[in-house]
């Protein structure tokens, strides 16, 4: 694959992930996102020790 391929697949990548989630509104919620990517199933209280966040403010995300 070549970069201009590879872009456009991130690109598409990231235009999916909006639908879900309102990126631009939220870095809360893809800090979420990239947490749970990295370490799988998790808690609230373990995704908001791992991001530095509130355990309230993610559960609200």
């Amino acid at each position: 694959m070549n970069a201009v391929q590879s872009a456009l697949s991130a690109i598409n990548q990231l235009k999916d992930v909006d639908r879900l989630i309102d990126i631009s509104k939220s870095t809360l919620q893809i800090d979420i996102l990239l947490a749970l990517s990295n370490r799988g199933e998790m808690t609230p209280a373990e995704i908001s020790l791992a991001i530095g966040q509130r355990r309230k403010a993610v559960t609200d995300a």
